[in-house]
């Protein structure tokens, strides 16, 4: 009868085969022992073998870099987002929305063939993220996550809104209008912290609400979590009386564009006859700008007015619009083109007008990484309460990637030279591949050294 005893020697276990019979000499019972080799796996009854001392068993290759990356940088650059993430168990759907994956239902399948799954904790089931989700997604998850996350914007916000066309079955998915269409759809807000260049809050609302109608309620939103916007810079979106209004009487300073459909647009544009006098040119980059100021008196409080011309612009517009209304042009058509009003709160000089007001392309950029790189559309999602999860899961991924984006450049090229670095996965070590040059010198530039091993 045999049986294997284990004796443990320092961090090593060693096995050895246990014999019993009887000896004759002795006339009594007794035992021999046979030396099986350094334990693997008591399971599976895996041993080294004496004069196999170099051989594992090899458990799986998984991709490694591309998540690694990301891990190892928010780790060092961003611990309170990767903190919140791996508490709430949603780290490993953050990797996959940022390396670009698709649809969550194949998320499982990304998981088991990346190193993500020893590195960050999650249930990738498909059943498993749908409750996943709605758990997520819940507004006591969402206030933790920015009590310990806002920060006071010290040069003000960019604000924006864009659509996400779906055909989920929520009272939140309506008809809406939106670049010259008419769709189903929810739209998102984003606000951006413009001096870090940084999301810092998002909301999102029914399809049908004009985006008009979303800043006041998204004003005190942010005021209730405890954050003054400073200087906010809109679209034309936003235009009203209403909006200016209230930003006055709360002391909100803005900069926003007022619609060409407007009668202080109207009337701005019909006054420019001196407008290229070159007392009023401003240098922008390689263009030249003509901007004249004044104040005056809008939506019973003193605003300022500033009418740009932009000459480049005038003359593409204008060539485009006359090759189609050459018979049939609008005289005030023609007029206006190349021209644009902004609207402000306080006095700002001519020479900072144009860079203060283009940082609202930060929101825009982050709205295309949300879609483009994130694969924020389409919506899969169903039920209102994980639809908020998945969007607060977009929110959190769009952080990330845009820190990324801002120390190596072009994500998508170093996430495609990432990938190709592969590991092997043993019972207790994980052997890393050797590293290619570029390799190397993206883990370089976050301060990370990628060893040949290490343990599970």
């Amino acid at each position: 009868m045999s049986f294997i005893r284990y004796k443990k020697i320092g961090n090593k276990e060693y096995a050895y085969e246990v014999t019993s019979y009887y000896d004759k000499v002795k006339k009594a019972p007794a035992q021999k022992s046979k030396y099986l080799g350094q334990v693997v796996n008591r399971e599976r009854k895996e041993f080294i073998r004496p004069g196999n001392v170099n051989m594992k068993h090899e458990k799986l290759i998984l991709d490694f870099g591309d998540s690694y990356f990301l891990i190892k940088f928010m780790e060092k650059r961003m611990k309170d987002v990767y903190d919140f993430a791996l508490k709430n168990n949603v780290l490993p759907l953050m990797l996959y929305r940022i390396l670009g994956k698709t649809s969550m239902r194949r998320a499982g399948i990304w998981y088991e063939g990346n190193i993500a799954r020893y590195l960050a904790s999650g249930d990738m089931i498909s059943q498993r993220i749908s409750e996943l989700l709605v758990k997520f997604g819940e507004e006591s998850t969402l206030r933790d996550f920015y009590k310990m996350y806002l920060t006071q914007p010290e040069e003000g916000i960019s604000i924006d809104t864009t659509a996400l066309p779906n055909q989920i079955d929520l009272e939140m998915t309506q008809w809406g209008y939106s670049s010259e269409t008419m769709d189903e759809e929810i739209k998102l807000i984003l606000v951006m912290d413009r001096k870090r260049n940084r999301p810092l809050y998002f909301r999102y609302i029914p399809g049908n609400i004009m985006d008009v109608s979303t800043l006041s309620a998204t004003n005190s939103e942010m005021e209730k979590l405890g954050i003054k916007p400073g200087l906010s810079i809109m679209d034309a979106g936003f235009f009203s009386e209403n909006n200016i209004r209230s930003m006055m009487d709360k002391k909100i300073d803005f900069l926003m564009r007022a619609p060409a459909n407007r009668t202080i647009y109207h009337d701005l544009v019909e006054s420019a006859a001196d407008i290229e006098n070159p007392e009023k040119a401003v240098k922008y980059g390689n263009r030249i700008m003509f901007i004249s100021s004044s104040k005056t008196e809008f939506a019973d409080h003193t605003v300022f007015t500033h009418l740009i011309l932009d000459p480049e612009r005038r003359g593409r517009e204008l060539r485009r619009y006359m090759l189609k209304h050459m018979d049939d042009y609008d005289p005030f058509a023609v007029k206006r083109k190349g021209f644009m009003v902004l609207m402000s709160s306080q006095s700002i000089e001519r020479d900072q007008l144009i860079p203060l007001y283009y940082t609202r392309q930060f929101v825009e950029k982050a709205y295309s990484f949300s879609r483009d790189d994130l694969s924020l559309l389409p919506l899969r999602v169903h039920g209102e309460e994980a639809l908020r999860g998945y969007l607060f899961i977009i929110f959190l991924s769009l952080i990330v990637y845009m820190e990324v984006q801002k120390e190596i450049g072009s994500v998508e090229m170093a996430f495609d030279t990432l990938r190709n670095l592969k590991c092997k996965v043993f019972d207790k070590e994980i052997v890393i591949q050797e590293l290619t040059r570029d390799q190397k010198k993206l883990f370089e530039k976050i301060g990370v050294m990628v060893s040949n091993t290490m343990g599970i």
